[in-house]
């Protein structure tokens, strides 16, 4: 703690942790809680971009990248305690080579992979061009990463569209279609994806 100049703030849900254009100073690492990112494109409309759990250190790109402001909006969707690590401490480890900073740089590292397959998941989703080709992409990447065809997924309808660039209208169409076709099964936000 000392090492990284490190300190724990805790947020209720709802709480704003990082507003957009925001100056970088630190990486959030959550302890408890969920957090998500979101953005906005030219138009004003908003984006689910990620969730973060508890492990998850949001900030890491951006700090890597060097950019000086943040480009994404992260709030609490839950009571969250946060470990604020400096950015400048964090990539630039003590003269003694502290076997715990070795291992957070080593999480570091485990934690962009992850964030950059759910970037690449997520822009693979975003360039189909019709509702039901998205739906079912982030069902069946869902169901992937859960190791099961039946799941509950992070996401309430309105939060779905956001993430998947739709109208909620046009999804809430399209999930009672595949649902009547026998594609999947549903309640709230339990998916049951069938074979076919």
């Amino acid at each position: 703690m000392h090492c990284l100049q490190a300190r724990v703030v805790s947020y209720n849900k709802n709480d704003t942790i990082v507003n957009i254009g925001d100056k970088i100073s630190y990486a959030y690492l959550i302890l408890s809680g969920q957090a998500r990112a979101t953005s906005f494109d030219e138009n004003g409309n908003l984006f689910i971009n990620l969730d973060f759990n508890a492990g998850n250190i949001f900030g890491l790109i951006e700090i890597i990248n060097n950019d000086k402001i943040f480009n994404n909006h992260l709030v609490a969707l839950d009571d969250c305690t946060v470990l604020l690590l400096d950015k400048f401490r964090l990539l630039n480890p003590t003269l003694n080579r502290c076997q715990r900073h070795i291992d957070l740089m080593k999480a570091c590292f485990c934690e962009l992979a992850r964030q950059n397959i759910e970037i690449a998941n997520h822009k693979n989703i975003l360039t189909l061009s019709s509702t039901k080709d998205k739906v079912m992409s982030y069902l069946g990447q869902y169901s992937k990463t859960c190791k099961s065809n039946d799941f509950y997924i992070p996401y309430s309808r309105m939060d779905l569209a956001l993430y998947l660039g739709v109208e909620r209208s046009s999804l809430s169409y399209e999930l009672s279609k595949l649902k009547k076709e026998g594609y999947i099964d549903f309640e709230k936000n339990h998916f049951i994806l069938k074979n076919k």
